[in-house]
């Protein structure tokens, strides 16, 4: 088993970083052409990025663009996720020492 999965890891390696040199090598793709965006929506334009660039920033420094539905539904699916998790530790442990219990009185 520890052979198949050395094997597995050092092929994933090696196909890695073969398609990251045939990418790096490659010439035929043109450059991008693309302008650079250089404005963030999350950020104000009338402060000082010092005031807002910090573990605590001043308040005024946030944007209308944060959050929504769908940093809600993500934050859902987490609770979610750890209610099923911690749903299943709990009836694991139940059941572990129910199985203890009846071994117990025979």
């Amino acid at each position: 088993m520890t052979r198949i999965l050395a094997f597995v890891l050092i092929s994933l390696t090696a196909l890695m970083t073969t398609g990251a040199v045939v990418t790096a090598t490659d010439s035929d793709t043109p450059p991008d052409t693309r302008p650079v965006i250089t404005v963030n929506e999350f950020m104000p334009t009338d402060r000082s990025l010092s005031d807002c660039l910090s573990v605590l920033p001043k308040p005024g420094c946030g944007s209308e663009a944060r959050g929504g539905w769908a940093q809600t539904a993500v934050f859902l699916a987490l609770i979610g996720g750890l209610g099923i998790i911690f749903t299943r530790i709990i009836l694991g442990i139940r059941r572990r020492d129910a199985a203890l219990n009846s071994t117990d009185q025979v």
